[in-house]
């Protein structure tokens, strides 16, 4: 074969292609799928004799080549197989990261092809589907790992990520690198660091990087790096996207909501992590630019920030400080902050963040002239009075306290 290449490649390109396009058993497209595959990725000057089909005329019957009978074995519906899809998708790959140029509509079906697999990936029915079906949920992992592998391959070109993100790829991305803790294991690790891996390469480009503001990512990689300390390839990850992502609108305030200066300070007494390079620049760029907001922001903006980052936590001065209560009461009457304090007493699930909110509210009854009656015309002791038969106890004592200041005058006999 590599002596055919190198006397007759483009003829042999064309052969390849021309019976791909042909062939109907199963058994031979994945024959032919296999040849081209390897004839690409174990001699990288094959590709060349691929792309000089670009230049010629189709032919009647033939999808225009290169990309046609790939395409064409993509968009089939109803006999997948998931070894063709994966060799199919793999060359179109090779094809996107070895061409100089690629022909106008090939590069937009082929990145529309992968939005769609990725959205299909994050289906919710799915998931549920496969928690129930062992064979598929192992099926399914492949295909995932398959996907995003030739994806990454793909978004290494800075021209082609602006066309992803173009075709709202975005999105499915962001759905895959969401983390749950409660289940978590090796296989999802990995699918989920190259889900990283796939942002990371989108936010070197200027146009979709700025379009990364979005409050649900920043809190997600916060989350990651909280909750797997011990996974050094996503912290890297993680670190690395939210790198890129500094001094973009928002970001480096949404960063100080979601406590990220505070997750720094845990990730630097890691000796692991902290002998990479690479790591030690993420986290020194990151300590510096977050430094200077929290020197810019008010005590009341650092609080904004938390209640609408949904990032309460005892570890913040503001909640027991009675300065900021006295100073900052009047602010938070004039902000949404009452209504974003009631929702997340109505739809968080984390208790200590129930807990801190209960707090809240009752320092703001405690503080403000008017705090009782505020409280009571916006209905906030009815979600407080709810979690008196929260599961968890210390949610209980909080809304107990916190009910009792509402209700009592002289608060100041109540103990906390």
């Amino acid at each position: 074969m590599d002596d055919l290449l190198q006397k007759r490649g483009l003829a042999l390109a064309r052969a390849l292609l021309t019976l791909l396009s042909k062939v109907q058993r199963i058994e031979d497209i994945r024959y032919i799928l296999t040849l081209v595959h390897d004839l690409i990725s174990k001699n990288p000057g094959a590709a060349q004799f691929f792309h000089q089909l670009q230049a010629e005329k189709p032919k009647e019957g033939i999808p225009e080549l290169p990309f046609g009978p790939f395409l064409m074995l993509l968009d089939r519906r109803g006999d997948d197989d998931p070894y063709v899809l994966s060799k199919a998708s793999s060359v179109v790959a090779l094809f996107l990261s070895n061409f100089p140029n690629v022909k106008h509509g090939n590069l937009e079906r082929t990145v529309q092809w992968f939005v769609k697999k990725l959205e299909e990936q994050g289906d919710a029915g799915d998931v549920a589907r496969l928690a129930k079906d062992a064979g598929a949920a192992e099926r399914d992992h492949r295909a995932r790992s398959k996907v995003l592998a030739n994806l990454r391959e793909v978004l290494k070109k800075n021209d082609y990520r602006l066309v992803f993100a173009k075709e709202r790829g975005l999105e499915p991305l962001f759905e895959l690198s969401r983390y749950d803790p409660k289940h978590v294991n090796g296989r999802k690790i990995e699918l989920l660091y190259s889900a990283l891996y796939c942002i990371w390469l989108l936010s070197f480009h200027p146009s979709v990087r700025k379009t990364m503001t979005v409050p649900a990512l920043i809190s997600n990689l916060c989350l990651l790096l909280r909750t797997c300390l011990e996974k050094d390839k996503v912290v890297r990850m993680s670190l690395a996207i939210l790198r890129n992502l500094l001094h973009i609108h928002r970001n480096n305030q949404l960063m100080i909501s979601f406590s990220l200066d505070r997750l720094i300070q845990q990730i630097k007494a890691k000796q692991s992590i902290m002998s990479d390079k690479d790591v030690i620049d993420d986290v020194e760029e990151l300590e510096t630019a977050l430094a200077k907001v929290v020197d810019e922001l008010s005590s009341f903006d650092v609080y904004h920030s938390e209640v609408h980052g949904r990032n309460l936590e005892w570890t913040s001065p503001t909640h027991k400080s009675e300065k900021f209560w006295t100073e900052n009461c009047l602010k938070i009457e004039d902000s949404n902050l009452l209504s974003t304090l009631k929702d997340i007493l109505e739809n968080e699930q984390n208790t200590d963040v129930l807990c801190v909110a209960c707090w809240d509210i009752g320092e703001f009854v405690r503080f403000h002239p008017h705090g009782k009656s505020i409280v009571n015309n916006l209905d906030i002791k009815v979600p407080i009075m709810k979690l008196l038969s929260h599961s968890d106890a210390g949610v209980r004592n909080h809304a107990l306290l916190t009910l009792q200041k509402v209700m009592i005058t002289n608060w100041e006999y109540l103990q906390a």
